[in-house]
């Protein structure tokens, strides 16, 4: 799937479930943290990338992205399971 980095660089990321299914978290899902909510996008690089909603009042949001270790660490937990298609 492509998205479009701040940076302005397409990147894609892997939204299959064998990709995500390791993080426990699958793309669309919607998660919170210590540093707020977001959404997952996928996986790339060994690591999965979220849109973080860092100001909810105007919508601006940024991407981030978590080694399993690290998103374990900070204590992220599903708000909502996005819906898949069978």
């Amino acid at each position: 799937m492509p998205y479009k980095l701040r940076s302005g660089k397409e990147v894609e990321f892997d939204i299959s479930k064998k990709a995500c299914h390791p993080f426990g978290f699958y793309h669309g899902d919607m998660i919170d943290s210590r540093h707020g909510r977001a959404m997952v996008l996928g996986v790339r690089d060994n690591a999965l990338w979220f849109i973080w909603d860092s100001e909810p009042s105007i919508a601006l949001m940024y991407e981030d992205h978590y080694k399993k270790e690290d998103f374990i660490r900070e204590g992220f937990t599903l708000v909502k399971r996005a819906e898949r298609k069978r």
